[in-house]
């Protein structure tokens, strides 16, 4: 039996209205207009209640949508918060943060790693289990993004960005889950991107990982789900961050500087609470948030018109190399 077969009316039934979006705006590289940080962005009483005493470990969280979201886990008074990083200056300022927030009596935790590094990530998941004894939520946000054609990609860099935002996860998570099973419980949080979906030209590295990170989450889920643990795959559009600054080009070095899709993206703060509301109260495992229209649309038409979107894909990469080439 086609199990898909249900689904047909419905995708016939949508496709003019999934069209029309994405025709008025075509893989609109403005994204989300930016948002000022928000006041008092705080996750719903219901979310918090849920990760109340909770142990709980973010990655990235030294920057941008990690920083984000251990301040909303702060917000829910989490017992023990571990924060990690590759920058112990501002690791220090996110945690110097949170414990304004939590409750004198829990405890906020800063273990810098390097998550190029697989041993490293390794320990500090070690690490990680040392100061918390058991963990109840994992947060994988780390990662660096890339800005290079295939062709003028080394190697090296592909390889880097595996690294960094698929295998470093799978050495952490590999470290924590038996735990969790154990316990019978937990909850995995790991940040993809709507590049894990549909990738777009000058991104082959980074939406090659984000492509891993979403098989990842979709398999292990269904082995996990059985054993009382939760796999959440996040898939954030454009988000006003450092990312396109820290992103690597072709040759390795440093993109540097801020794009215009991601000035205009939205606002992390608000993603934060967007994605721990969704997960918490709504019980959704994967969640895509901070998508243009056309991005969702481009998402769903990939299913069902992919040669549409492949002709798309191939316009935007020309247009880009003739911008580039005045």
């Amino acid at each position: 039996m086609d199990i898909f077969k249900p689904f047909t009316l419905s995708i016939f039934i949508l496709l003019p209205g999934i069209v029309a979006a994405f025709a008025l705006n075509p893989f609109s590289r403005k994204g989300l207009r930016s948002k000022a940080p928000s006041l008092n962005v705080i996750i719903q009483s219901e979310s918090a209640e849920c990760l109340i005493g909770k142990n709980a470990i973010v990655t990235g969280a030294s920057s941008g949508l990690g920083k984000s979201l251990a301040i909303q886990l702060a917000h829910a008074n989490v017992r023990h918060l571990v924060l990690s990083g590759r920058n112990l200056e501002a690791l220090q300022e996110t945690k110097s943060e949170c414990e304004k927030i939590m409750n004198s009596s829990n405890t906020v935790h800063v273990l810098p790693a390097d998550l190029s590094n697989l041993e490293l990530a390794g320990k500090f998941a070690e690490e990680a289990l040392e100061v918390c004894g058991s963990v109840d939520m994992l947060v994988l946000s780390g990662g660096i993004s890339s800005r290079s054609s295939f062709l003028d990609t080394s190697l090296s860099v592909d390889e880097l960005l595996m690294k960094v935002n698929f295998l470093s996860g799978c050495a952490i998570t590999k470290k924590l889950v038996p735990g969790m099973v154990e316990n019978g419980k937990g909850s995995i949080v790991w940040i993809s991107s709507l590049q894990g979906l549909i990738g777009t030209p000058f991104r082959t590295s980074y939406a090659a990982s984000k492509h891993a990170v979403q098989g990842y989450c979709e398999a292990l889920r269904s082995e996990l789900a059985s054993s009382g643990i939760k796999v959440h795959c996040i898939s954030p559009g454009y988000i006003n961050t450092n990312l396109s600054k820290s992103a690597i080009k072709g040759d390795g070095s440093k993109h540097g500087k801020l794009d215009e899709a991601t000035a205009s993206g939205a606002n992390s703060d608000d993603v934060a609470v967007e994605i721990f509301d969704s997960l918490l109260i709504k019980n959704k495992s994967d969640l895509v948030v901070a998508a243009t229209a056309s991005a969702r649309a481009a998402i769903a038409l990939k299913m069902i018109a992919p040669k549409f979107i492949e002709k798309k894909l191939m316009q935007r990469y020309l247009k880009a190399l003739k911008d580039q080439a005045k």
